[in-house]
C-alpha cells in the first residue's frame, strides 16, 4: 500500500482567484438563460456586466440579477493562469486574433483544472501500486513537466482527460483507497 503524498510535483494553483484575471469566464462561455442567467449570449462575447478593468459590475448582486450560473462557475484557478502564465503580456480585449486562442486555451484548461481539483481530491488514500502508479500518470499527463502552452493546449483531449480522472476515482470502489474516499467525501458534506 502506498499513498500519493510523495508527489514529486507542485500542485498548481486550483483556487480561482479573479483578480488576477481578465474576465475571461465572461466572455468564453455561452449565457443561456433558464433560470441561470439574466440573458442569452454566445461565446466569445463579453458579458454586458463586464467592466473595463475586467471586473464584474453586478458583482454584489448577481444572484438578484438572475446570474446564479456565475456565482456556481469556477475555473479553479485556469483563469489567472492563462492570464498570467500561458499569454503573460497578451491582452484579449485589444487583439481579436489573440483573444480567440486566449479564449480556447481557457476553456481547455478549465477541464483540465476541474480534472487536477478532482484527482487532488485522491491524494494520500492508501493506494494498491497500480493505483499510485495510475494516479502518478494522470498528473504527469494533466501537469506536464514542461507547462502548458497555446499549442499543448490546443491539441490536448481535455474533456477525455476529466473524465478518465473520475473513471479511475469510480474504479476504486470496493478496494481500501474507495472506501477511504467514500470516508473522506462523506465526512466533507457534514
Amino acid at each position: 500500500m502506498q499513498t500519493a503524498s510523495k508527489n514529486p510535483r507542485v500542485w498548481p494553483e486550483l483556487k480561482a482567484d479573479c483578480s488576477r484575471c481578465t474576465g475571461l469566464c465572461c466572455v468564453a462561455y455561452p449565457f443561456i438563460d433558464a433560470g441561470k442567467f439574466g440573458y442569452n449570449k454566445p461565446a466569445n462575447e463579453r458579458c454586458r456586466h463586464l467592466g473595463p478593468d475586467c471586473r464584474c459590475s453586478i458583482h454584489g448582486e448577481r444572484a438578484e440579477m438572475g446570474f446564479k450560473g456565475c456565482i456556481t462557475f469556477d475555473c479553479n484557478g485556469a483563469g489567472q493562469r492563462v492570464a498570467n502564465e500561458i499569454f503573460q503580456s497578451v491582452d484579449w480585449r485589444h487583439d481579436a486574433v489573440a483573444a480567440t486562442e486566449i479564449l480556447d486555451a481557457f476553456r481547455a484548461l478549465t477541464h483540465v483544472h476541474a480534472a487536477l481539483s478532482q484527482l487532488k481530491l485522491l491524494e494520500n488514500l492508501p493506494f494498491t501500486d497500480e493505483q499510485a502508479d495510475r494516479f502518478f500518470s494522470l498528473f504527469a499527463w494533466l501537469e506536464p513537466v514542461s507547462g502548458w502552452t497555446e499549442k499543448s493546449l490546443e491539441s490536448f483531449p481535455a474533456i477525455e482527460a476529466e473524465r478518465a480522472v473520475q473513471d479511475f476515482a469510480a474504479s476504486m470502489k470496493g478496494t481500501e483507497a474507495g472506501r477511504a474516499l467514500a470516508e473522506r467525501l462523506s465526512g466533507s458534506s457534514r
